[in-house]
Parts: C-alpha cells; structure tokens; sequence
C-alpha cells in the first residue's frame, strides 16, 4: 500500500507545479487564448496533500513572471495630486482589473501559506500600482494585515493604497497609526489625524494626537502634532 501512495502523491505534485509554472498547462488538447492565464481553484490548499508551502512557491514563481498582467486593454488609472484634498476627491476612473489572474493567483498562494509574507507586501504592491485591481489590491493587504500587522512595509503600502487608490481615508488613518507604531516617521500621526478629520470622525484624530504627544511630547513633528490638536478640538467645539 505503501508503493502505491507515494508514486500518486508525486503525481499530484508533477500536475500541480506544471499547473503553476505553466499556466497554459491542460488536459484539453486545444483552448483558446484567453485561457492561458487560469488560476487554481478556491480551495487548493485542502488538496495539496501536505506540501502546501511547496505548492504556494510554485504558484508564486510562476505568478511573479507576469505581476503586471491584467485581462482588460483600458489604461491604469492614476491619482499623482500631491494635496491630500486633492488626492481624495479627485473622480477616478473604473479600476482596470477587478480581482483577475493575478489577485487569484496570491490569494490561492496565501490560503496555502498564510505566512508567505513577500506575497501580501509585493502581492498586494503589484496589484494596486502596476495591475490596477484595487478591490483585489485591498483583499490581499486585509489578509496580510491580519497575519503581520507589525510589518513597516506591509502597513505603509496599505495605508498608500488606502489614500491613493481607494480614497478611503478611515481606513488609511487606522493603517497610518500601524505605520507609525511600527517605526515609521512621527508625522504620519498628524497625517492619520487629518485623515479622521476628512472621514468626519475628528475625536479619533485628537485620540491619536494625544497618544502621540504622550510618547513625543518633543521636536518639531511635536509641534506640528498640537497645532492640529488645537485645530480639531476647536472643530469638536463647535460641532458640540
């Protein structure tokens, strides 16, 4: 019995790493074009026979060639406005992608391995700036926060795809504070506050401010920090 699970489990493998490394692979004889880029089904994970790890670098390797690809022909939409007023109402155009090939491909390699951290930063990186899937750019980031929410790199592209792409600046502000407990600059407390303000939730930026005047009460990114304190709390004032 023995002889005979062995040989099938490294026939599971051979199917699955042609799959990953050759996504053009078939049991068809003839497809079309389209089809090339196929990513695994939902669910991979319960069929890797144990060798999940092994599957996800399979799959990550083969999606890294093609971190760009997207099915749709329209142009990327782009958000360069350097104010941050400017940044969230500028009326951007429909995202070019929408979870596609390659927002499939990391999340099948992220249920295999959870822990694949290189996939949720870069993964989630490629898909908001150079595939332009930004539901699917969101998903992955949400996944990889969950797992490393300590991570710089990880938080702070969040936090960028959250301004820039999603204009979502709740969401942004929350991930900013992440930023900045993980050692990113002392501004980005001032910036997640400002962020409240325009989510119309003032009392969570002068909750922040607070918190971090407590650990810097010095220096200028201090001062900087109590002059938009004041600036909301007189905006509470008169809102109460």
């Amino acid at each position: 019995m023995r002889n005979v699970r062995v040989p099938f489990t490294l026939l599971i493998l051979s199917i699955l790493g042609l799959i990953a490394i050759d996504p053009s692979f078939s049991f068809k004889e003839s497809q079309s074009k389209n089809s090339v880029y196929v990513a695994p089904p939902k669910g991979i994970e319960h069929f890797s026979l144990g060798f999940e790890n092994l599957v996800a670098s399979l799959l990550w390797l083969r999606v890294a060639q093609d971190l760009d690809y997207c099915h749709s022909t329209l142009e990327k939409a782009s958000n360069l406005e350097v104010d941050l007023d400017q940044i969230l109402e500028k009326k951007l155009s429909p995202s070019r992608c929408h979870e596609g090939w390659v927002y499939q491909m990391i999340d099948r390699v992220t249920d295999l391995n959870p822990y694949f951290y290189h996939a949720y930063s870069n993964g989630g990186l490629a898909l908001s700036i150079l595939v332009d899937d930004r539901v699917g750019a969101a998903k992955i980031f949400e996944k990889g926060l969950r797992v490393f929410p300590e991570k710089y790199n990880l938080t702070s592209r969040a936090a960028y795809h959250y301004i820039y792409e999603m204009q979502k600046p709740k969401r942004a502000a929350e991930i900013l504070i992440l930023t900045q407990n993980n050692g990113g600059p002392k501004w980005m407390a001032s910036l997640a506050a400002r962020l409240f303000d325009r989510a119309g939730a003032p009392e969570f930026g002068i909750a922040v401010l607070k918190d971090f005047l407590s650990k810097n009460p010095e220096g200028k990114a201090a001062d900087r920090a109590r002059m938009r304190l004041r600036e909301l709390s007189k905006k509470v004032e008169v809102g109460g």
